[in-house]
C-alpha cells in the first residue's frame, strides 16, 4: 500500500538524520471493525492525530473529522 511505502520511507530517512517536513497518513486496523482508524503524521515534531470519526464496529465508510485535518494543515502551514 502507498501510504505504508511513503510511511516507511519517512522513517528511514529519519533514521539516516535527513530533517523531513510534512505529514505521512497512516491507518491502523483495529479488531473487529471493517474500517480503519486513519492518522496523520507530522514528519518534523512527530506529533499523530487521528482524523477520521469513529463511526461504529457496523459502518460501512470511514469519515474524516474535518476539524482534525484543519488543525493538521494549520499545524504544517505554520511551519513553513
Amino acid at each position: 500500500m502507498a501510504t505504508t511505502f511513503l510511511a516507511r520511507c519517512a522513517t528511514d530517512l529519519a533514521t539516516f538524520g535527513y530533517r523531513l517536513g510534512g505529514v505521512v497518513q497512516s491507518n491502523m486496523h483495529r479488531r473487529g471493525r471493517c474500517k480503519c482508524d486513519i492518522y496523520l503524521k507530522d514528519l518534523l515534531s512527530g506529533e499523530e492525530s487521528l482524523i477520521s470519526s469513529d463511526r461504529g464496529k457496523e459502518a460501512r465508510g470511514r469519515r474524516l473529522d474535518h476539524e482534525q485535518v484543519d488543525i493538521s494543515d494549520q499545524r504544517g502551514r505554520s511551519k513553513i
